[in-house]
């Protein structure tokens, strides 16, 4: 089920070539946080900007506010809510187009399970592994799940057009799952922590100033991101496969003696 995060979002586009000049940043990827709100802007082509601002809004302030991938409002609304921010950031919201997305931030638990009816069933992307978009990491998970199955898919396919001895489809699907799922799940859960950084409301900022939370927020982006940009998922294919065979191994090795044995388990222990 759908959980309120407790932020709202603000999305929209804008030509570069109508950006203030000179520009203020060596960068066109910006980031501003303070007290319960936070932008961010990055260039998505050699044309284009893109504009999210993410404010934390109470839920009754949001009953009324349905999920919706088309939901717009007035300009001057994004212009209320980051009215204390500095004059860049007014002139960044005064080039949006006059009516900008409107986005209900929802977030969901991690599941257990992604594998279904023997494996021919199988979850990737939001469906197994929602995340709030707090690190820009949902739609690259989504890639990287897609791009595991496929391994894992065409080498059962392929072992089995080859006649070599193979697990059953259901664990190589299994086998999907288990790689996977601790990385996607870290992710949801550090994407949520990122939030309550960016928008200054985590527990070690409680009495300090502003440019002591400042200091926490760019630590946290030293560091929240490395497991995302470093970890090698082929790497982790190739252990989580080789581990997997070997126990198939083991275990047809063993029900060949068990049958050598005469189904006898305590000779079978004694060979």
């Amino acid at each position: 089920m759908p959980i309120y995060s407790g932020r709202v979002a603000y999305r929209g586009l804008i030509p570069l070539e109508k950006l203030p000049s000179p520009w203020p940043f060596p960068t066109y990827s910006v980031l501003w946080v303070g007290p319960g709100k936070h932008i961010v802007i990055y260039a998505i082509n050699k044309n284009l900007l893109n504009f999210v601002g993410v404010v934390s809004k109470d839920e009754n302030e949001t009953r009324a506010f349905r999920e919706s991938w088309n939901i717009t409002c007035d300009r001057k609304e994004v212009e209320t809510e980051f009215s204390d921010f500095d004059n860049v950031v007014h002139k960044i919201i005064s080039l949006l187009p006059e009516k900008p997305s409107k986005w209900l931030l929802n977030d969901r638990d991690p599941i257990t399970d992604w594998t279904f009816l023997d494996g021919k069933v199988v979850l990737l992307g939001d469906s197994a592994h929602p995340v709030l978009p707090h690190q820009s990491a949902g739609a690259g998970q989504a890639i990287e799940s897609a791009y595991i199955i496929a391994k894992a898919v065409t080498e059962y396919l392929d072992r089995r057009a080859q006649g070599k001895t193979s697990p059953k489809l259901q664990r190589w699907t299994r086998l999907y799952q288990d790689i996977r799922q601790p990385r996607t799940q870290y992710i949801q859960k550090s994407s949520r922590e990122t939030g309550l950084y960016y928008h200054l409301q985590v527990p070690e900022m409680e009495g300090k100033s502003i440019d002591q939370s400042l200091q926490l927020v760019a630590r946290r982006m030293e560091t929240c991101l490395e497991r995302i940009w470093l970890e090698d998922i082929d790497v982790s294919y190739e252990n989580a496969r080789e581990k997997m065979l070997m126990e198939g191994e083991t275990k047809l090795k063993f029900w060949k003696r068990r049958k050598f044995c005469g189904y006898s388990p305590d000779l079978c222990r004694i060979l």
